[in-house]
């Protein structure tokens, strides 16, 4: 597969290499989640002493809360079971499709939180730093899911040196 050193170093400094990449990617992703309610924390204590603008309603949290659950919802599943190659019980072609489904339907969802995050900053805080906050913190929660996502892959058995898919 374009590779001749077939030595066993050269496989195992690949493993190592991608390990780490899964580690660094793993505190990327929750340091993103951090950033983001952190932001958002901030966002709605801040937020009323900042103007005279009234503090967050009820409806403002949605967004914050449902890109959290979305966060969850995605990590439920794995890139690695979308390999055609699987058979098992509940692992066949169509198990792909089932998880190509799950993640278009949350990271959709996401995508819903992020416009509400916005919709809320225009229509009730345009120009104040709580707006900002519940518009930025489901964008940098949807980040932090999707790298999350991408980074939890694993090497395959077989050789080591490629990931399933």
């Amino acid at each position: 597969r374009g590779r001749d050193s077939g030595t066993m170093g050269d496989s195992m400094m690949d493993v190592l290499a991608k390990v780490f990449n899964h580690q660094v990617g793993s505190v990327i992703a929750a340091l993103l989640f951090s950033v983001g309610w952190w932001i958002f924390i901030d966002g709605v204590a801040y937020g009323p002493t900042d103007s005279m603008a009234p503090g967050l309603q009820w409806y403002g949290y949605i967004p914050a809360f449902a890109v959290t659950i979305i966060l969850l919802l995605i990590n439920l599943v794995s890139l690695d079971d979308m390999a055609p190659q699987q058979q098992g019980l509940f692992q066949t072609k169509s198990y792909a499709t089932i998880i190509k489904v799950w993640l278009f339907v949350w990271i959709s969802l996401g995508m819903g939180c992020i416009a509400g995050g916005i919709t809320i900053y225009f229509v009730q805080f345009p120009n104040q730093w709580i707006g900002i906050a519940v518009m930025l913190q489901p964008i940098i929660v949807l980040v932090s899911a999707v790298v999350w996502l991408i980074t939890r892959r694993v090497p395959n058995n077989d050789n080591g040196d490629e990931f399933a898919m």
